[in-house]
């Protein structure tokens, strides 16, 4: 039963399943296997971290001599806010590995960093990180964490050696464990020369930055993975202007109408966000010609119109988008102009509304719903209007 759970994704049914399973066996390492998918299927399939807390509570309390078990623990008790007990935990599996040097050893130092800088220790948490780094040298998560905190803490020529470390791992062909491959999933070489950019502008080193940023731009505008990690480092970084940049270049090395339309749409957010809403608006426009089926832009498109005054261009633009589409698309067509409608008829125009409403009706696509919006609408008043969308109807 567990198995056909699992196989189609039943996961609500799986985690009390799973726990029930621990009243019928006597064995306890089937209990603490139990309870340990219990606990994962509750935090990973579920996003239920703080059901999966008393489970794994159980299953150490089963087998007080898993590490693993309560590693997963102490990472529970730490992303849940609980720093005290996961302090506590880890500083114990510390006192059990003694002087021995492991690779489970510095994922406690590592944690423990972890801890100290969501405490404000940023002093605790560089020395977790150089007695994690002393034993697994090459664990880019433990690498990029050092080189964040050195640089919080202002020591900005260990944080470059963190990350000149970094780039030198990023090449290298090395096997990746669960860890390291969700590193490497957001990590890149236009994200790290990113960094180094930062730091070398801190360090007054102006022709140096230049050169790194150009690097981190150029990484990033032939390679889609790598733009989008550059990209979510400006954001993150708070930098606008450069991340309008790296989109703009990324937009020229661009070819495929819905990676272009996906682009332009970022594009337009930083736009918006910058004050600039003419040119928002017309990223937003270009991107839903691009990808019509990208009907979240109808709306957005119509806010910044409102905002610059431009709303008839939007529904001019949308609805002739609709037409152009609904010979092979009429579905589509039908949909941009009820999003058209409900726009209008939000604002107050119910006669704009229902024009929009009739065309969509017209596709003979969701007959239900053009209807009720053709009634709500009222045909601009019009009873005759009404009586043929009736018609029309049936």
């Amino acid at each position: 039963l567990a198995d056909s759970y699992r196989a189609h994704g039943d996961y609500e049914l799986l985690a009390p399943l799973l726990t029930e399973g621990v009243d019928h066996t006597d064995d306890n390492a089937r209990k603490v296997e139990f309870l340990r998918d219990a606990a994962r299927v509750r935090r990973v399939e579920l996003a239920q971290l703080e059901q999966s807390i008393p489970l794994l509570e159980r299953a150490v309390q089963l087998d007080t001599r898993d590490r693993e078990l309560k590693l997963s623990l102490a990472d529970a008790y730490r992303h849940a806010g609980r720093h005290g007990e996961a302090q506590k935990l880890l500083t114990q599996l510390l006192e059990e590995f003694g002087r021995r040097r492991t690779p489970e050893r510095a994922r406690v130092h590592f944690q423990l960093a972890q801890i100290a800088r969501a405490t404000g220790d940023l002093d605790v948490a560089l020395e977790q990180l150089d007695l994690a780094s002393k034993v697994d040298r090459d664990n880019i998560e433990m690498l990029e964490l050092l080189g964040e905190v050195a640089r919080e803490k202002g020591q900005l020529e260990e944080a470059e050696r963190a990350y000149r470390t970094l780039l030198l791992l990023l090449g290298r062909a090395r096997p990746a464990t669960n860890g390291s491959a969700k590193a490497r999933a957001h990590i890149g070489e236009s994200s790290i020369l990113f960094e180094l950019y930062r730091i070398a502008s801190q360090l007054g080193q102006t022709e140096r930055a230049k050169d790194l940023l150009d690097s981190a731009l150029e990484a990033g505008a032939h390679d889609g993975d790598e733009a989008k990690r550059l990209e979510q480092a400006l954001r993150e970084a708070g930098d606008h202007d450069l991340l309008l940049r790296a989109l703009t270049q990324r937009l020229g090395h661009t070819k495929e109408p819905i990676a272009m339309s996906a682009v332009l749409s970022s594009r337009a957010d930083v736009f918006v966000q910058l004050g600039r809403y003419g040119e928002g608006l017309e990223d937003r426009l270009t991107a839903l010609n691009k990808n019509p089926s990208a009907k979240d832009l109808v709306p957005a498109a119509w806010d910044l119109g409102a905002r610059v005054g431009k709303s008839d261009r939007v529904t001019g633009e949308v609805s002739a988008l609709a037409e152009r589409v609904q010979s092979e698309n009429p579905l589509l067509a039908c949909e941009l102009w009820l999003a058209l409608g409900g726009l209008c008829e939000a604002g107050g125009d119910t006669q704009k509304a229902a024009s929009f409403y009739l065309r969509a009706q017209a596709t003979g696509e969701r007959p239900l719903e053009c209807l009720e919006a053709v009634e709500r609408a009222g045909v601009g008043g019009d009873p005759d209007a009404l009586a043929r969308a009736l018609e029309s109807f049936i």
